[in-house]
């Protein structure tokens, strides 16, 4: 890969180039001729207000895989679709309330008796770029490609894993390899070996 040419026809020469388009990762893998298992599966997020006075809680993940997090006095919930249910590249302006009334709230209630009484304050959508075959990130150089390092897939861990991301992949392509931390399981050889690093807390 010597060049990419923006959508206005401009040239930009590069000696390496690093695809971390998020929810266009496959978009933009797919102009280079590469395959990556990832898309963009949509996920309604969820402000809700409560009698229950949880502000230093951590984030509790319920094993049904419903989640909240104090965000000042109300708290962030949400939960993943089940499998049959979470079609690609839905429209971001289209919360699923459904999920909320029949999913997020009776497992809240039955977490933290107060939820029992809780009211949304606000809602949105937003995209994971949701890597089907382990809901992990790839990192790394494509086999097929020698300039081009890929950071993409995290399912849900972007802002827990960014930094660590960040520090591998300028080392991959200052020194050649990692020097500090070894992300090297998360390369593109468990996927084209068909290894998955199975994720089992994906929300």
């Amino acid at each position: 890969m010597t060049h990419v040419i923006a959508s206005d026809g401009e040239r930009y020469a590069c000696d390496t180039l690093v695809n971390a388009a998020g929810a266009w990762t496959r978009t933009v893998s797919e102009m280079m001729g590469i395959d990556i298992p990832v898309y963009a599966r949509r996920r309604s997020i969820f402000n809700v207000s409560s009698p229950a006075r949880l502000t230093n809680a951590p984030l509790l993940i319920d094993p049904t895989g419903v989640y909240f997090r104090p965000e000042g006095n109300t708290y962030i919930t949400g939960t993943s679709p089940g499998i049959d249910n979470d079609p690609d590249d839905l429209p971001l302006d289209e919360v699923d309330h459904n999920i909320f009334d029949e999913i997020i709230w009776p497992t809240l209630a039955n977490r933290v008796r107060e939820f029992e009484a809780l009211r949304v304050e606000n809602c949105w959508s937003g995209y994971y770029e949701y890597n089907v075959f382990d809901h992990n990130a790839i990192i790394g150089y494509h086999p097929d490609i020698d300039n081009c390092v890929f950071a993409n897939g995290y399912s849900g861990h972007g802002l827990q894993q960014g930094p660590a991301t960040g520090r591998g992949v300028s080392e991959l392509i200052l020194e050649g390899k990692y020097t500090t931390l070894d992300l090297s399981s998360l390369s593109w050889c468990r996927v084209l070996e068909n290894r998955p690093i199975v994720e089992k807390n994906v929300v």
